[in-house]
């Protein structure tokens, strides 16, 4: 991404040093004009979904057609959009994780469903079960609203961790019985 930016850089750079150096051909308010359209049509296609569709699908098939990659679209797969997100957590020794299993976490009753632990000096441990015990260091890869990760995050190993955890599982409890409310008036 960093190659990707400084060629972006680079070009505009040249295109602006091209056309403000004056020569006999060419007025200041020519060259000006032309790089303020150059740029707003720039912005436009970067900000284009149109622009953005037509572009992953080229890039899809090429993809498809010239590599092995498994090209998919893990966006809209997780349905990553809005509240709902994919984040990475490191194990602090203070923790309300540390040294408890999956299944004492009870993630999934706050709507965490962890994907994998990254554990140093072992391998991944992909798809991790309620058995897995989580420890200091680890680094957990974990899908839910990111409301729930901040606070995950800063949830510390004492009464009041417990007590946050117990918060947001009445929290995702009534978001629950909100959805399926709101689902029931739908078909209604």
């Amino acid at each position: 991404m960093l190659v990707g930016n400084a060629g972006i850089v680079t070009t505009i750079s040249s295109l602006m040093l091209t056309f403000l150096i004056p020569d006999s051909n060419n007025s200041l308010l020519y060259s000006v004009i032309f790089i303020v359209v150059g740029l707003t049509a720039l912005w436009w296609a970067i900000q284009s979904d149109f622009v953005n569709r037509w572009l992953s699908r080229i890039i899809d098939k090429a993809l498809t057609k010239y590599t092995d990659i498994d090209v998919k679209d893990y966006a809209a797969i997780l349905h990553l959009s809005g509240e709902y997100q994919i984040s990475e957590l490191k194990v602090r020794e203070d923790s309300w994780l540390a040294n408890k299993t999956l299944q004492e976490l009870e993630l999934r009753k706050e709507g965490i469903n962890v994907l994998g632990i990254e554990r140093e000096g072992e391998d991944y441990i992909g798809a991790p079960i309620g058995k897995t015990m989580v420890k200091i260091n680890d680094v957990i890869t974990m899908y839910g609203r990111d409301e729930v990760f901040k606070d995950l995050d800063e949830r510390e190993r004492n009464f009041r961790g417990e007590l946050s955890h117990q918060e947001i599982i009445r929290r995702q409890k009534e978001l629950a019985k909100q959805k399926e409310l709101a689902k029931q008036k739908e078909e209604d």
